[in-house]
């Protein structure tokens, strides 16, 4: 079950990074849209360590787990492309709390296959950037 959610947590992250195809913007680390620009920065030149790093708590985990998540990522993307990969993504709303440590993206997602999915993906401020939410 764990890898279950590790896998769907995956694949949402991957939806996330196509979001900075379609527009986004924003400083890397600086807000949660500059987090989604540097996933996919690292997507694009196949650095899935580099996604690993962008979660929160990363920054503790060993070379090998490190490792062991970026081959997750690796896989997932192979999922996307069944779906027909994705034909439009859109962030229907980011909310920051007002503490400004936490925020929430609501994402709709649309892939080539004709399905369609809602999802939600948290970030937290950590050391003052911009982290998804831990899910390792």
């Amino acid at each position: 079950m764990k890898k279950l959610n590790i896998l769907f947590g995956t694949l949402i992250a991957i939806s996330i990074l196509f979001f900075a195809a379609c527009g986004g913007g924003g400083a890397s680390g600086n807000s949660p849209s500059g987090v989604v620009d540097e996933y996919y920065d690292a997507f694009q030149s196949g650095d899935y360590e580099g996604m690993v790093m962008l979660f929160e708590g990363s920054e503790s985990l060993s070379a090998d787990k490190i490792k062991k998540n970026a081959e997750m990522f690796k896989m997932g993307e192979s999922q996307l492309e069944a779906r027909g990969g994705i034909k439009k993504f859109t962030v229907t709303e980011e909310e920051i709390n007002d503490a400004g440590d936490a925020a929430t993206l609501k994402i709709k997602t649309i892939y080539g296959n004709g399905d369609e999915a809602d999802s939600e993906m948290n970030l937290v401020k950590v050391n003052g950037k911009w982290k998804f939410k831990k899910m390792f």
